[in-house]
């Protein structure tokens, strides 16, 4: 009887092909993934890659909001992976997108939107959602095309000032000290 080929694995084809579109456009991924217990598509948290040729530091990118049948509510960049820069190693970047990353399937997170910490991590309080770059940053695999969403860490006035009069007006500070991209969770607030 003649060996059947096995028929690849649906998730492993997703997986190999998300990584490859992602490192076409951050730079080869390390081999270090931050692994779910439970996994996103089972309704735990997301796998997480990390990069260390997008910017000086490691950029931190979810890796299983994109691809078929995940379930995300689509934003203006369609359906997206979530990312953080930080000017060192720091697992705990990765593991705020990880656990934020599901819910991506209730909300519509946006370029500009923030989001505010119950608590304060170190001197951060919130998150501002923007484009890593001056413009949307894209990759595409299995023939469809997906987005990056930066998440960038605001300290308690920086926050407010995005809340009250939107976060046009802070960007460009935050571009202005060399804070954006990165989460800097021990910085002082550009507003001091």
């Amino acid at each position: 009887m003649p060996k059947q080929k096995a028929e690849p694995d649906p998730w492993a084809k997703t997986w190999d092909a998300r990584l490859k579109a992602l490192s076409r456009v951050l730079g080869k991924a390390q081999d270090k993934v931050f692994h779910a217990f439970i996994p996103f598509d089972l309704g735990g948290f997301a796998d997480v890659l990390t990069f260390s040729n997008f910017v000086r530091g490691r950029t931190y990118v979810t890796a299983d909001c994109t691809g078929p049948g995940v379930g995300q509510l689509k934003s203006r960049l369609g359906n997206y992976e979530l990312m953080i820069c930080t000017r060192k190693p720091m697992p705990d970047a990765a593991d705020m997108i990880s656990k934020l990353a599901p819910f991506t399937r209730e909300a519509r997170l946006q370029p500009g939107d923030t989001m505010e910490f119950p608590k304060r991590l170190a001197n951060l309080k919130g998150f501002m959602f923007t484009h890593p770059k001056d413009k949307p940053l894209h990759f595409e695999f299995l023939g469809k095309r997906y987005g990056l969403l930066l998440c960038l860490g605001l300290t308690k006035d920086e926050l407010a000032l995005a809340k009250g009069n939107g976060s046009e007006q802070l960007l460009p500070l935050l571009k202005a000290h060399a804070v954006f991209p990165y989460s800097i969770f021990d910085r002082k607030s550009v507003l001091a």
